[in-house]
């Protein structure tokens, strides 16, 4: 057998075996019963047997990817408060809420059109805002829910609302306040609800004990709205009235300088015996300095004019004071008014303390002569009363 015979037979075995394996490929590939790892493969790991010590249950495992999860969004969860009922159903009536004015910056009502679970730096700022609002209503504010900044009550689904509701509970616990529902009615759009809430602060039990009530009364020009504004603000007179501008409430008292109601003021005490409402450069609210205080003296001024001395009698009847002090222009003396306003602190049994002013306009022998008068008063009648002259600090 020739080499050119024995080449052509080996090139015809290569073909062959070139066609065999392809055809078996095809095979392999295109069969239906392929191959599958079994269900527990040796590569895969295995769950822990419950049975194991270290197992925990899927909740446990479920609680900490969520806990991951948040931690990988910046925590955008609302922080760990109680949940206020969201029963609102009592409140509800099928009318539609009314528009409101559109929202101002000032006073103690707060648009929002939903309150969805914030973040913790949304959150503090929602705290902030409801302290604001609270501090400008006196200790109360009210919230519309489902009502946008202009006044239009357009309401949120139901859900959205009671999440709102939930916030709006969690915010009023963090600054120790309680919310109550006022009304619940239909939003302008379909299936949406909108409500009014009303946030209060709730009063410490020491913000009543401490309390000390002082009436200041005395006849007419006497000085009373003028010391209580110069105690109230810790700003000295400028000798035309200025201090007692704070005092009066009414038109006729800011013309003529005379009070004809019984207006009220206090001054707040911290435990080193400090003055609360001189602390701060802006003007304090009752509440702020309540909650600074240790101790709050409440002055009323009442009328020093003859035609308003019955509302001078309500007003030593009716606040129970603690203390009655009796104001006496030292130029003047013991006329007008005096005397009735210290025989009606004498008839309800109220300590009393005379306070002579405007010394510093008036001569010497003018001021014993006042200063004499106050003495006999005093020791007229059936219990007779040794006074006690306070000239400076140091007499007290």
């Amino acid at each position: 057998m020739s080499w050119e015979v024995l080449l052509v037979l080996f090139i015809l075995v290569l073909v062959f075996g070139a066609f065999v394996s392809q055809s078996s490929w095809k095979v392999a590939t295109t069969s239906p019963t392929t191959y599958r790892k079994p269900k527990y493969h040796t590569n895969r790991p295995r769950s822990k047997s419950p049975r194991s010590s270290n197992a925990q249950p899927a909740s446990t495992s479920k609680q900490s990817r969520r806990r991951r999860a948040r931690s990988k969004k910046g925590n955008n969860a609302l922080p760990a408060l109680h949940v206020i009922p969201c029963d609102y159903s009592a409140y509800y009536k099928p009318l539609p809420f009314p528009t409101l004015p559109p929202e101002v910056e000032t006073g103690n009502r707060e648009y929002k059109l939903k309150l969805e679970p914030p973040n913790e730096d949304r959150f503090q700022q929602l705290i902030t805002q409801m302290k604001y609002r609270i501090v400008n209503g006196n200790g109360h504010a009210y919230y519309e829910i489902g009502v946008q900044d202009d006044g239009t009550p357009c309401g949120v689904p139901e859900n959205v609302f009671k999440n709102s509701l939930n916030t709006l509970g969690c915010m009023a616990a963090k600054l120790g306040a309680s919310l109550q529902v006022v009304k619940v009615r239909d939003g302008s759009q379909p299936s949406c609800l909108a409500g009014e809430l009303i946030v209060k602060k709730i009063a410490k039990e020491s913000d009543v004990s401490n309390e000390v009530r002082v009436a200041i009364c005395g006849d007419v020009d006497a000085g009373k709205s003028t010391l209580l504004g110069v105690l109230s603000s810790g700003e000295l007179d400028n000798g035309r009235g200025q201090a007692r501008m704070n005092i009066f409430k009414h038109k006729h008292e800011l013309e003529n300088g005379k009070t004809s109601d019984v207006g009220r003021e206090i001054l707040g005490f911290d435990s080193d015996g400090n003055v609360v409402n001189y602390s701060s450069l802006q003007t304090l609210t009752w509440s702020e300095i309540i909650e600074n205080s240790k101790k709050v003296v409440c002055f009323m001024d009442l009328a020093g004019d003859k035609k308003y001395f019955k509302t001078t009698v309500c007003g030593m009847t009716g606040y129970f004071p603690d203390y009655a002090m009796l104001l006496v222009d030292s130029k003047v003396g013991t006329i007008g008014m005096t005397q009735e306003h210290y025989n009606l602190a004498v008839a309800l049994q109220i300590p009393m303390i005379l306070v002579v002013t405007k010394i510093d306009i008036c001569p010497p022998e003018a001021l014993q002569g006042t200063i004499d008068s106050l003495t006999k008063i005093l020791q007229v009648g059936e219990s007779t009363r040794k006074p006690i002259l306070i000239e400076s600090e140091e007499s007290v």
